[in-house]
């Protein structure tokens, strides 16, 4: 995940729409756990479905991934696309089916 320090925490949200990709509804399977600078590893279980899966460092634990008025990332974050920006949630979308499956997603940081 590329996680540049130790403070907060790292949030992955397995996401079943647009609405809990984008932050405006909170996605059913979460996991925070502390932060640590490095690769991190996070493991979650989850029904077979489509998701789409957001990572974010909040490094202040206030349990939001904070953006600016405009909606602009202020902590780093990364999605199943491994876009730059926030995708759709149909071109992030993953599928699983009945085995374990490994993301990556590197964290990135907005900048303008």
């Amino acid at each position: 995940m590329g996680v540049k320090n130790n403070k907060g925490n790292i949030v992955v949200g397995v996401c079943e729409n647009e609405k809990q990709l984008l932050g405006k509804q909170m996605p059913k399977y979460y996991k925070a756990m502390p932060s640590k600078k490095g690769n991190v590893k996070i493991s979650l279980e989850v029904p077979n479905g489509t998701y789409a899966i957001v990572a974010c460092h909040d490094e202040n634990k206030n349990n939001k991934f904070d953006t600016n008025f405009l909606g602009i990332p202020k902590e780093d974050y990364g999605f199943s696309s491994n876009d730059g920006f926030i995708p759709k949630f149909d071109k992030a979308k993953i599928v699983l089916s009945g085995t374990a499956k490994t993301v990556n997603i590197q964290l990135k940081t907005f900048k303008n």
